[in-house]
């Protein structure tokens, strides 16, 4: 009654050491728990878009998907928004650092499809902070006006309900 999702989940490709097959099998059972006990994924994906897609039958089944620092394209997000994933996209240090693709893809995304998150360092020495995310979501979304301000906090709110309640 305490779990509130199962996560991080994924693939990370980073190294050359890692084993495929057995991230594959960790990826299958812990889908399989989320999907059995109604409860949503944060994904942890490091250059696997392709191994996620191999798992789109098992994504569509999860209450709801969290892409956790999410670094990848506006396509690959839409990819699992038109195959009817209940996917969100959250974003952080990423944006902060200016990359071109989280960029683009917070800009194109639906606010409605859209987390922000501070889990990520920026360094060492310098934390992110959510007002800095925030900020920077106005700016890239031009959304300048108390009011839209207000309607974008809420839905944000939204969303994070929608994922764990």
């Amino acid at each position: 009654n305490n779990i509130s999702a199962i996560g991080e989940i994924g693939f990370d490709f980073v190294k050359n050491d890692y084993d495929l097959n057995c991230q594959q099998d960790f990826f299958a059972k812990q889908l399989d728990f989320a999907i059995n006990h109604n409860l949503p994924v944060i994904i942890h994906n490091v250059k696997g878009f392709h191994n996620l897609v191999q798992n789109i039958k098992n994504l569509k089944k999860v209450k709801s998907c969290v892409f956790h620092g999410y670094s990848g394209t506006y396509e690959e997000a839409m990819y699992f928004l038109r195959h009817n994933v209940n996917a969100f996209f959250s974003f952080g240090k990423n944006i902060l650092n200016n990359s071109t693709k989280s960029l683009d893809c917070l800009k194109k995304l639906p606010v409605e499809k859209i987390g922000l998150e501070t889990d990520c360092e920026i360094s060492k020495t310098q934390n992110v902070k959510i007002e800095d995310v925030y900020k920077k979501v106005f700016d890239v979304k031009k959304i300048k006006n108390q009011e839209n301000i207000n309607n974008f906090m809420i839905q944000i709110e939204h969303n994070f309900d929608s994922i764990f309640t």
